[in-house]
């Protein structure tokens, strides 16, 4: 029980003695200059590899569910899209998204390097060929969670209009759902924590030393992730009032949390770490 007390002193000395909100704020800050690049990467995809076939298939898909004024306006948009995208609004997109993202892992790097009180001894090309690996990798977990996120209640509701869905059947469907974002995120950010801070462990032993914090982050993220999903289901509420405002705002406070819980992460392994190692 005082290992576990001690522990816990030590993780909170830590945190206020490496500057955690300090090192959050900054991460959070280049997390929200990567979202204008990303989402100019995101339009510049959808607008290379679409046509009118396509954006009358999503149209013609949503159109049982969604009011007919929203799907005007969203049609409009996506021709737009497809008018004007071209593979030098790709690169530029691909471009500054790489850039402030990286800017973003130099931040992890050195909040976890800080934790485990290590300096950072290899070379640049590694450390940014690591940070773009896993950017395309997270890309494509967060292009899956999003889906699953978004259409998987769209298809249920379209389903349910024409054929009957048991209750259980429902549940287990979204538990399915949750279980895979939740291992998906677990893998992501279990990688970051094994292989980010510049310790000389091997393999095996990093990513075992990894699993407590990860668990926190994917817990206390969730979470929050859940509350905001909250708050997005009763946008439209108050949408008039403040909702633009809102959103902004509730979007920031999401990223500064996700950067305060891994570094909070980083802490506890780096504790878990000094305790075997140190």
């Amino acid at each position: 029980m005082n290992k576990i007390l001690n522990i816990y002193v030590n993780i909170v000395k830590n945190m206020i003695k490496d500057e955690l909100t300090s090192l959050a704020s900054e991460m959070a800050f280049n997390f929200i200059l990567a979202i204008s690049p990303f989402i100019i990467l995101l339009v510049a995809i959808f607008g290379l590899f679409s046509s009118y076939d396509v954006i009358n298939h999503i149209i013609a898909f949503l159109s049982p569910i969604a009011p007919a004024d929203a799907l005007k306006v969203l049609k409009e948009a996506l021709i737009g899209i497809n008018q004007v995208s071209s593979g030098k609004i790709l690169t530029l997109g691909f471009l500054g998204t790489i850039w402030a993202i990286s800017n973003a892992t130099d931040v992890i790097i050195k909040g976890l390097n800080r934790a485990y009180k290590v300096k950072e001894t290899r070379p640049i090309w590694k450390i940014k060929g690591f940070a773009i690996f896993l950017i395309l990798i997270t890309a494509l977990i967060l292009f899956i969670a999003i889906n699953l996120i978004i259409f998987i209640p769209i298809i249920l509701q379209f389903l349910k209009s024409y054929i009957y869905i048991p209750v259980y059947l429902e549940i287990l469907i979204k538990l399915i759902k949750w279980s895979i974002i939740f291992f998906t995120l677990f893998a992501v950010i279990l990688s970051i924590y094994s292989f980010m801070p510049n310790i000389k462990e091997k393999n095996k032993v990093r990513i075992l030393n990894s699993i407590p914090g990860t668990l926190f982050f994917c817990i206390f993220w969730s979470a929050a992730s859940w509350l905001f999903g909250l708050y997005t289901e009763n946008y439209g509420r108050f949408n008039q009032v403040y909702g633009a405002l809102g959103a902004i705002i509730i979007l920031i406070i999401w990223l500064y949390y996700t950067s305060l819980i891994l570094l909070i992460g980083g802490e506890i392994n780096s504790e878990i770490y000094k305790n075997e190692f140190g």
